[in-house]
């Protein structure tokens, strides 16, 4: 990003897209839940390319990402399995729990990246 705070602005949309999309389950009215959706869209936009170019930044070999990539895919993919499983024995307010556990190991990865000159 232009402004050299790579770093605390993808730790900080990930983590206020984290809270916003959990606090969906609040309330089950249509402002409310479209409130909750516009606020994580926004937040979440720039979560994927910074984390994206943090990858890229870290890797020494960078024929490696597209296999990173991919191994991800298939974790999401796993996932997405045993989440729906959840919900159809719980209810959809599972996945919203689910979803925030999962997200507290990835942001402690985050924390850890370090950045570098060619990713300010």
């Amino acid at each position: 990003d232009s402004t050299g705070r790579h770093r605390q602005i993808l730790l900080f949309t990930f983590a206020a897209s984290l809270i916003t999309r959990c606090s969906m389950v609040l309330s089950d009215r249509f402002w409310w839940l479209a409130a909750c959706v516009f606020v994580t869209a926004c937040l979440q936009a720039p979560v994927r390319p910074l984390l994206d170019s943090s990858v890229m930044t870290m890797l020494s070999d960078k024929s490696a990402y597209g296999k990173m990539r991919l191994y991800g895919q298939l974790g999401f993919g796993l996932g997405s399995s045993l989440v729906g499983l959840l919900i159809a024995r719980h209810g959809f307010k599972v996945a919203f729990l689910v979803h925030a556990l999962v997200s507290l190991p990835t942001f402690q990865i985050m924390r850890s990246f370090k950045v570098t000159s060619s990713s300010k």
